[in-house]
């Protein structure tokens, strides 16, 4: 199953994201031809509506659009 996360805030190698229905730490997360770009390392907030920290591997590949694959 993969979601698709939307990106609220980033600093260098960290995005702050909102959350669908995957809650599962360390999932990977890919652009959208499924090239792995990082890792879930933290989930925050409130149940009804999560928000996660992704650590990326590098600052490249932004511009496209993010998934975590659960």
């Amino acid at each position: 199953m993969n979601g698709k996360v939307e990106i609220v805030s980033a600093k260098g190698d960290e995005l702050l994201v909102l959350l669908g229905d995957c809650l599962k730490m360390d999932a990977k997360v890919t652009d959208n031809s499924g090239k792995v770009l990082g890792k879930l390392v933290r989930i925050m907030g409130p149940v009804a509506k999560p928000y996660g920290l992704i650590k990326l591997r590098s600052n490249s590949g932004l511009e496209n659009d993010l998934y975590i694959k659960c």
